[in-house]
């Protein structure tokens, strides 16, 4: 029988757990209720490359997380106002790479339409 400050740690890790759980399985079944209710819930088989995809981006989403301290709001809040290094270099490198991204994907879209000629089109 447990007693005193060691059954109180345990009885809030449980609780913790539990309610991590209890969230998920919330957001899973209003996730599944929510695509049923719209008429778009169908099961599909998932291809080998796109699980490769998403197996990818979820090391390089979790790996770049490592490396920054804290989230975005604590980068943006408190890392930046406090002149921390890391902060600039993390904000200037995620503004960087969105532009990037989206030049390139303006790029690809406009390379992927045809080009307007005279005489084709009225």
């Amino acid at each position: 029988m447990l007693t005193g400050t060691r059954r109180t740690v345990l009885m809030l890790a449980g609780c913790q757990a539990l309610s991590m759980t209890g969230g998920s399985i919330v957001g899973l079944t209003g996730a599944i209720v929510g695509g049923w209710t719209a008429g778009r819930l169908r099961v599909t088989r998932i291809r080998a490359a796109a699980l490769a995809r998403c197996l990818i981006g979820g090391v390089l989403m979790g790996w770049g997380s490592l490396l920054i301290p804290g989230g975005n709001d604590g980068l943006i809040l408190v890392g930046m106002p406090l002149l921390r290094p890391y902060a600039w270099a993390a904000f200037a490198t995620m503004c960087l790479t969105i532009g990037t991204a989206q030049s390139v994907q303006l790029w690809l879209a406009k390379r992927a339409q045809p080009a307007w000629r005279p005489g084709l089109h009225p």
